[in-house]
Protein backbone atom coordinates (compact mmCIF):
# COMPACT_ATOMS: atom_id res chain seq x y z
CA UNK A 1 0.00 0.00 0.00
CA UNK A 2 2.81 2.46 0.87
CA UNK A 3 4.59 1.93 -2.29
CA UNK A 4 1.26 2.75 -4.77
CA UNK A 5 0.95 6.13 -2.25
CA UNK A 6 2.05 9.68 -3.82
CA UNK A 7 5.48 10.27 -4.70
CA UNK A 8 5.58 12.68 -2.09
CA UNK A 9 3.59 10.72 0.77
CA UNK A 10 5.95 7.63 -0.03
CA UNK A 11 9.10 9.36 0.39
CA UNK A 12 7.39 10.41 4.18
CA UNK A 13 6.02 7.34 4.79
CA UNK A 14 7.81 4.61 3.27
CA UNK A 15 11.88 5.95 3.08
CA UNK A 16 10.77 8.58 6.20
CA UNK A 17 11.95 11.62 4.59
CA UNK A 18 9.70 14.19 6.13
CA UNK A 19 11.17 17.04 3.64
CA UNK A 20 8.22 16.90 1.34
CA UNK A 21 4.86 18.31 0.72
CA UNK A 22 1.74 18.34 -1.51
CA UNK A 23 2.32 20.84 -4.17
CA UNK A 24 6.20 20.55 -3.70
CA UNK A 25 7.94 21.76 -7.54
CA UNK A 26 11.02 20.17 -6.75
CA UNK A 27 10.28 16.45 -5.53
CA UNK A 28 13.80 14.90 -6.41
CA UNK A 29 15.28 17.72 -3.79
CA UNK A 30 17.99 15.47 -1.91
CA UNK A 31 20.62 17.79 0.10
CA UNK A 32 23.12 14.63 0.25
CA UNK A 33 22.59 14.41 -3.25
CA UNK A 34 22.72 17.91 -4.38
CA UNK A 35 24.75 20.06 -2.14
CA UNK A 36 28.75 19.47 -1.90
CA UNK A 37 31.28 20.91 -0.20
CA UNK A 38 33.26 23.85 -2.24
CA UNK A 39 36.63 23.36 -3.71
CA UNK A 40 38.65 25.58 -6.03
CA UNK A 41 37.58 25.53 -9.45
CA UNK A 42 40.17 24.48 -12.65
CA UNK A 43 40.99 27.24 -14.54
CA UNK A 44 40.00 25.72 -17.63
CA UNK A 45 36.46 25.39 -16.16
CA UNK A 46 33.85 27.43 -18.44
CA UNK A 47 32.39 30.12 -15.66
CA UNK A 48 29.31 32.40 -15.83
CA UNK A 49 27.15 34.21 -13.69
CA UNK A 50 23.01 34.64 -13.39
CA UNK A 51 21.43 37.47 -11.31
CA UNK A 52 18.07 38.45 -10.38
CA UNK A 53 18.35 41.95 -10.56
CA UNK A 54 17.04 44.06 -7.37
CA UNK A 55 17.44 46.71 -5.07
CA UNK A 56 13.88 47.28 -3.00
CA UNK A 57 13.66 43.63 -3.67
CA UNK A 58 16.30 41.18 -2.76
CA UNK A 59 19.12 40.89 -5.57
CA UNK A 60 20.63 37.19 -6.56
CA UNK A 61 23.92 36.60 -8.30
CA UNK A 62 25.31 33.15 -8.40
CA UNK A 63 28.41 31.82 -9.90
CA UNK A 64 28.10 29.13 -12.41
CA UNK A 65 31.03 26.19 -13.57
CA UNK A 66 31.07 23.55 -15.51
CA UNK A 67 33.31 19.87 -15.54
CA UNK A 68 34.44 17.73 -18.54
CA UNK A 69 31.61 15.83 -17.74
CA UNK A 70 28.78 18.39 -17.65
CA UNK A 71 28.09 18.71 -14.22
CA UNK A 72 26.98 22.34 -13.19
CA UNK A 73 28.04 23.62 -10.10
CA UNK A 74 26.64 26.90 -8.69
CA UNK A 75 29.72 27.93 -6.30
CA UNK A 76 29.23 31.29 -4.89
CA UNK A 77 26.05 33.62 -3.83
CA UNK A 78 26.04 37.27 -3.19
CA UNK A 79 22.31 38.15 -2.34
CA UNK A 80 20.48 40.47 0.21
CA UNK A 81 17.18 39.22 2.64
CA UNK A 82 14.52 41.55 2.82
CA UNK A 83 15.84 42.34 6.57
CA UNK A 84 19.14 43.47 4.81
CA UNK A 85 20.83 46.92 4.09
CA UNK A 86 19.90 47.67 0.45
CA UNK A 87 22.69 48.23 -1.95
CA UNK A 88 22.68 49.87 -5.00
CA UNK A 89 23.09 48.54 -8.57
CA UNK A 90 26.94 50.10 -8.38
CA UNK A 91 27.55 48.83 -4.24
CA UNK A 92 26.34 45.36 -5.98
CA UNK A 93 28.80 45.36 -8.64
CA UNK A 94 31.58 46.66 -6.75
CA UNK A 95 31.21 43.97 -4.26
CA UNK A 96 30.97 41.62 -7.17
CA UNK A 97 33.89 43.26 -8.95
CA UNK A 98 36.19 42.06 -5.71
CA UNK A 99 34.95 38.95 -5.69
CA UNK A 100 36.33 38.07 -9.17
CA UNK A 101 39.89 39.97 -8.23
CA UNK A 102 39.01 43.13 -11.46
CA UNK A 103 40.21 45.31 -8.97
CA UNK A 104 43.61 43.84 -10.27
CA UNK A 105 43.12 44.63 -13.68
CA UNK A 106 46.32 46.52 -15.33
CA UNK A 107 45.87 49.45 -16.77
CA UNK A 108 49.26 49.11 -19.21
CA UNK A 109 48.43 46.28 -20.74
CA UNK A 110 44.47 45.77 -20.39
CA UNK A 111 44.12 42.87 -19.12
CA UNK A 112 42.82 40.89 -15.60
CA UNK A 113 46.13 39.03 -13.70
CA UNK A 114 45.45 35.43 -13.86
CA UNK A 115 43.98 35.08 -10.21
CA UNK A 116 40.36 36.97 -12.05
CA UNK A 117 37.86 34.48 -12.51
CA UNK A 118 36.98 34.87 -16.62
CA UNK A 119 33.42 34.88 -17.62
CA UNK A 120 31.42 33.65 -20.43
CA UNK A 121 28.94 35.81 -19.44
CA UNK A 122 26.49 37.46 -17.03
CA UNK A 123 22.84 36.52 -17.67
CA UNK A 124 20.93 39.40 -16.38
CA UNK A 125 17.12 39.65 -16.36
CA UNK A 126 15.56 42.06 -18.86
CA UNK A 127 14.65 45.10 -16.86
CA UNK A 128 18.70 45.29 -16.51
CA UNK A 129 18.72 46.27 -20.26
CA UNK A 130 15.77 49.04 -20.20
CA UNK A 131 16.67 52.66 -20.11
CA UNK A 132 15.63 54.62 -16.88
CA UNK A 133 13.09 57.21 -18.47
CA UNK A 134 14.84 59.91 -15.97
CA UNK A 135 18.71 59.16 -16.24
CA UNK A 136 18.70 57.45 -19.51
CA UNK A 137 21.16 54.66 -18.06
CA UNK A 138 20.36 50.69 -17.86
CA UNK A 139 21.07 48.79 -14.70
CA UNK A 140 24.06 47.08 -16.88
CA UNK A 141 25.29 50.81 -16.76
CA UNK A 142 25.52 51.04 -13.03
CA UNK A 143 27.06 47.16 -13.04
CA UNK A 144 30.04 48.86 -15.57
CA UNK A 145 30.07 51.30 -13.47
CA UNK A 146 31.10 49.56 -10.77
CA UNK A 147 33.77 47.26 -12.28
CA UNK A 148 31.73 44.93 -13.48
CA UNK A 149 32.20 44.71 -17.64
CA UNK A 150 30.40 41.79 -18.25
CA UNK A 151 29.92 40.40 -21.08
CA UNK A 152 26.07 40.61 -20.67
CA UNK A 153 23.44 38.82 -22.01
CA UNK A 154 19.36 38.48 -21.35
CA UNK A 155 17.99 35.77 -19.79
CA UNK A 156 16.07 33.76 -21.19
CA UNK A 157 12.80 33.81 -18.64
CA UNK A 158 10.09 31.40 -19.63
CA UNK A 159 8.79 30.18 -16.59
CA UNK A 160 8.01 26.35 -18.26
CA UNK A 161 11.31 26.21 -19.11
CA UNK A 162 12.77 27.88 -16.29
CA UNK A 163 11.20 24.88 -14.26
CA UNK A 164 11.57 21.81 -16.38
CA UNK A 165 15.51 22.82 -16.61
CA UNK A 166 15.80 22.78 -12.78
CA UNK A 167 13.66 19.17 -12.98
CA UNK A 168 16.05 18.32 -15.42
CA UNK A 169 19.36 18.98 -13.27
CA UNK A 170 18.35 17.58 -10.44
CA UNK A 171 17.51 14.67 -11.37
CA UNK A 172 19.30 11.73 -9.17
CA UNK A 173 21.17 9.48 -11.59
CA UNK A 174 23.65 6.67 -10.85
CA UNK A 175 27.31 7.54 -12.06
CA UNK A 176 29.76 4.87 -13.49
CA UNK A 177 30.51 4.31 -9.92
CA UNK A 178 27.17 3.39 -9.01
CA UNK A 179 26.79 6.70 -6.86
CA UNK A 180 23.54 8.51 -7.12
CA UNK A 181 24.49 11.85 -8.28
CA UNK A 182 23.01 14.60 -10.35
CA UNK A 183 23.47 17.15 -13.22
CA UNK A 184 23.63 20.62 -10.87
CA UNK A 185 25.30 20.66 -7.59
CA UNK A 186 25.65 23.41 -4.99
CA UNK A 187 28.36 24.17 -3.22
CA UNK A 188 27.21 24.62 0.57
CA UNK A 189 28.01 27.93 0.89
CA UNK A 190 25.18 29.26 -1.28
CA UNK A 191 22.73 28.90 1.58
CA UNK A 192 20.04 31.06 0.67
CA UNK A 193 19.69 29.03 -2.71
CA UNK A 194 19.51 25.52 -0.54
CA UNK A 195 16.95 27.20 1.70
CA UNK A 196 14.04 28.32 -0.79
CA UNK A 197 14.75 25.88 -3.43
CA UNK A 198 13.09 23.12 -2.02
CA UNK A 199 9.98 25.58 -0.69
CA UNK A 200 9.12 26.08 -4.23
CA UNK A 201 5.74 25.63 -5.10
CA UNK A 202 3.68 24.74 -8.23
CA UNK A 203 1.61 27.56 -9.70
CA UNK A 204 -2.22 26.65 -8.50
CA UNK A 205 -3.09 27.39 -12.46
CA UNK A 206 0.00 25.82 -14.48
CA UNK A 207 1.83 22.90 -11.97
CA UNK A 208 3.95 23.11 -14.84
CA UNK A 209 5.58 26.78 -13.70
CA UNK A 210 6.74 27.16 -10.23
CA UNK A 211 4.50 29.78 -8.54
CA UNK A 212 5.37 33.32 -8.25
CA UNK A 213 6.70 34.27 -4.31
CA UNK A 214 8.04 36.59 -2.58
CA UNK A 215 10.84 33.76 -1.90
CA UNK A 216 11.64 32.99 -5.70
CA UNK A 217 14.12 35.45 -6.29
CA UNK A 218 17.16 33.09 -5.46
CA UNK A 219 15.35 30.44 -8.10
CA UNK A 220 15.17 32.59 -10.66
CA UNK A 221 18.57 34.07 -10.46
CA UNK A 222 20.26 30.87 -10.30
CA UNK A 223 17.78 29.64 -13.01
CA UNK A 224 18.59 32.22 -15.20
CA UNK A 225 22.11 30.83 -15.07
CA UNK A 226 21.27 27.22 -15.37
CA UNK A 227 18.91 27.86 -18.33
CA UNK A 228 22.19 29.63 -20.11
CA UNK A 229 23.98 26.68 -19.86
CA UNK A 230 21.36 24.23 -20.89
CA UNK A 231 20.72 25.86 -23.95
CA UNK A 232 24.08 26.21 -25.18
CA UNK A 233 25.76 22.62 -23.00
CA UNK A 234 27.34 21.41 -26.12
CA UNK A 235 29.80 23.45 -25.64
CA UNK A 236 33.64 21.94 -24.56
CA UNK A 237 35.56 24.05 -22.01
CA UNK A 238 37.62 26.06 -23.75
CA UNK A 239 40.95 27.40 -23.05
CA UNK A 240 40.51 30.50 -20.76
CA UNK A 241 40.63 34.16 -22.14
CA UNK A 242 41.49 37.68 -20.42
CA UNK A 243 37.91 38.68 -19.59
CA UNK A 244 38.85 42.48 -21.68
CA UNK A 245 40.09 40.01 -24.83
CA UNK A 246 36.90 37.97 -24.80
CA UNK A 247 34.01 40.53 -24.35
CA UNK A 248 36.46 42.68 -27.35
CA UNK A 249 35.90 39.02 -29.30
CA UNK A 250 32.10 38.86 -28.87
CA UNK A 251 31.52 42.78 -29.69
CA UNK A 252 33.35 41.94 -32.79
CA UNK A 253 31.16 38.93 -33.92
CA UNK A 254 28.45 40.89 -33.34
CA UNK A 255 29.62 43.71 -35.45
CA UNK A 256 30.56 41.25 -38.16
CA UNK A 257 26.89 39.47 -37.88
CA UNK A 258 24.88 42.84 -38.09
CA UNK A 259 27.17 43.98 -40.97
CA UNK A 260 25.62 40.95 -42.70
CA UNK A 261 22.86 40.83 -41.98
CA UNK A 262 22.73 45.15 -43.50
CA UNK A 263 24.47 43.88 -46.68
Amino acid sequence: RLENLSEEKKRAFLYGDWDVYEGMAFEKWNPKIHVTEPFEIPSHWRQWMGVDNGYTDPFAWYWFAVDELGTVYVTKEFTRDYDDPKLTYTQQAEHVAKENNYEEYCEETGEMLDKSIRLDEIVLGHDAFAKSHETGKTLVDYYIEGGVPGPFTKAVTDRKLRKATWVEYLEPRESGEGIITSKVKIFNTCKKLIETLPLQVNDENDSEKVALTDYDHWYDGAGYGLIAYHIDRVRAPEKPKGIIEQHKSKLAKKSVQTNKRLS
